[in-house]
């Protein structure tokens, strides 16, 4: 078998194929490798029942600069497109939900959505992969509010990348999110990061009725937020590190840029954070496991028992 890639890039060379075989011609590669890889390749295939009737033949030529479509995008999913909708709507986090703002009732008139990140990707998460497909929130939003007769406009424009190196979420989009509050009374904020950012320029203004975390949540991106949008799951994610108020409130080095050497130590977990923050007294803007809900829930007759301490906790 041939392995996907370049030695290169778009050299069409691989060390696997005719490399591969001249290895074993050179002696370079003992021919009891390739028995040995042979055999587990075939193996699998057998296991799996690969050459029942009905699927397609086996392709032995999986590397034609000229075939570029080969073996290009075959789905071998199962309904696991199920699971990354769950995962992605029980994973998000309800930070600010006031005014009434969330859940969106269908009956809007006018939604408005901003920046690249709600629009449709091009390219995958990074130089590895594409999506095998990938449902973003405004594919999603504009499907479902057809179906309301709701207006929708966007712009979907990025700029500031170059700044993105720190936990701020960039000048423009706090410019941005400024700049629209103070034409709409009813602004929600959606949040894809992988880690905390520092969100104080807006996110005590009364306009920015509601903020979401929803982490990265792959390819049923669109759909997962929908279902929260609109009720159709009740958030129920908790925050996994604590949001300060400051980058200087974390116990840890922010590195910006690129360095050399050896990097900094940093804390375990978000757990560890929020010990930490906890033993400066700063009070955080969001702590750990922070979450809020559509719903109110009231806890009575709590039986709470007490444990000692030890050194080792």
């Amino acid at each position: 078998m041939t392995m996907a890639g370049d030695i290169t890039l778009s050299s069409h060379t691989t060390f696997f194929g005719q490399s591969l075989t001249a290895y074993i011609e050179n002696g370079t590669v003992p021919e009891s490798r390739i028995d040995n890889m042979a055999t587990r390749i075939v193996a699998a295939w057998y296991y799996l029942h690969q050459d029942a009737p009905g699927l397609p033949k086996t392709n032995f030529n999986a590397f034609l600069p000229r075939d570029l479509a080969t073996n290009f995008r075959v789905d071998v999913q199962d309904k696991h497109y199920k699971l990354v909708r769950e995962m992605g709507t029980a994973s998000t986090v309800l930070l600010k939900n006031i005014k009434g703002a969330l859940p969106l009732t269908g009956r809007e008139r006018n939604l408005f959505m901003a920046r690249s990140d709600a629009g449709p990707a091009d390219i995958g998460l990074n130089k590895t992969a594409n999506f095998m497909y990938l449902i973003s929130p405004y594919k999603a939003i504009q499907h479902h509010a057809r179906r309301h007769c709701t207006s929708i406009s966007w712009i979907f424009d990025s700029f500031d990348l170059d700044r993105a190196r720190n936990m701020g979420i960039g000048q423009s989009i706090n410019d941005l999110v400024l700049a629209v509050v103070v034409q709409n009374n009813n602004m929600i904020v959606v949040i894809h990061s992988v880690g905390p950012l520092i969100l104080e320029p807006w996110i005590e203004h009364p306009n920015v009725t509601a903020v979401l975390w929803a982490g990265l949540p792959g390819t049923e991106a669109g759909n997962s937020l929908i279902d929260v949008l609109y009720s159709e799951w009740n958030p129920s994610g908790h925050l996994p590190y604590t949001i300060a108020k400051n980058a200087s409130d974390y116990p840890i080095m922010i590195i910006e840029g690129d360095i050399a050497g050896e990097t900094p130590g940093q804390a375990g977990s978000g757990e560890v954070v929020w010990t930490k923050i906890i033993q400066k007294n700063i009070t955080p803007r969001f702590e750990f496991g922070f979450g809020l809900s559509y719903m109110t829930f009231k806890y009575s007759n709590l039986n709470i028992g007490k444990f000692p301490q030890t050194n080792s906790e």
